[in-house]
């Protein structure tokens, strides 16, 4: 099993110490992490980087079930290392057209969002707490997708998990690992009532 510390550990690993940032391999041991999570709960199945066609163009999907046919359940991964500032602000826009472009074509769909934030204050930005507390409100506000509300733009569940990864003592989660069970619980919850449990492909 891949721990969220080892999807950490691979984060740092390609940003900080190869000097990755932009690499697409970066966020790979978060979505064994996810899958494998999700896998325990009973639902499997499962596929990276999927493109799926939603109503006005296709995107790329980090996480999906399942890998073929119609599209039950997907997690968008994401990372905000530096520039919280600036990232934060655009961050739950560019969420809200992600899905609602996804739920206009498969509105019974799960969606999950899942963001990995270097959260410790450095010189250069003392206020990165802050605005990781400023991310997580603003996902929190637009969670909790559930029928009979079906209303598109809201994602079923979302995740900020608050990391030191520029401190001087390696990588550090501080986020309570409580948070991630209660994201994975939700998907399955969700799956589980408008699936019966029923794995389709």
């Amino acid at each position: 099993m891949t721990s969220l510390q080892q999807a950490v550990d691979f984060l740092y690993d390609k940003t900080y110490i190869e000097d990755k940032w932009t690499s697409t391999a970066r966020l790979d041991a978060l979505a064994e992490y996810c899958i494998e999570e999700m896998q325990e709960r009973g639902i499997s199945a499962w596929e990276d980087e999927v493109r799926l066609d939603s109503w006005a163009r296709e995107k790329q999907w980090d996480v999906v079930h399942p890998p073929e046919g119609r599209p039950k359940i997907a997690i968008s991964m994401k990372s905000i290392l530096k520039n919280l500032a600036g990232t934060v602000p655009n961050r739950t826009d560019d969420l809200i057209g992600e899905v609602t472009d996804l739920q206009m074509r498969y509105p019974e769909i799960v969606i999950g969002y899942i963001v990995l934030v270097d959260a410790a204050d450095t010189d250069d930005e003392p206020n990165r707490c802050e605005w990781a507390d400023e991310l997580a409100d603003r996902l929190q506000s637009i969670s909790g997708r559930s029928p009979p509300y079906w209303g598109t733009g809201s994602v079923e569940a979302a995740c900020v998990i608050k990391t030191d990864l520029a401190g001087e003592g390696g990588p550090e989660i501080l986020t309570d690992e409580s948070e991630t069970e209660e994201f994975f619980d939700t998907l399955t919850e969700q799956y589980t009532n408008r699936y019966g449990g029923q794995q389709t492909f």
